[in-house]
């Protein structure tokens, strides 16, 4: 839960590309009772948008195994 504003410049750049940085970064602003913050809601988009990708290609390794 630090901030990456502690942290180098090349791994704030790397951290940008990596989806679990906007979920910290959505948690962190809810915490803070930021609630406007637009990280929140890309941060759960962007969960959503995995949960939903992960969910259906384990539904479809699971059917495929089982048939």
């Amino acid at each position: 839960m630090l901030p990456m504003s502690f942290a180098p410049d090349w791994l704030q750049t790397v951290a940008r590309f990596n989806p679990l940085y906007h979920a910290v970064a959505a948690i962190r602003a809810l915490f803070n009772a930021s609630y406007g913050d637009s990280e929140i809601v890309f941060g759960v988009a962007l969960l959503a948008i995995l949960a939903m990708a992960t969910i259906s290609l384990g539904a479809r390794t699971f059917s495929r195994a089982a048939s």
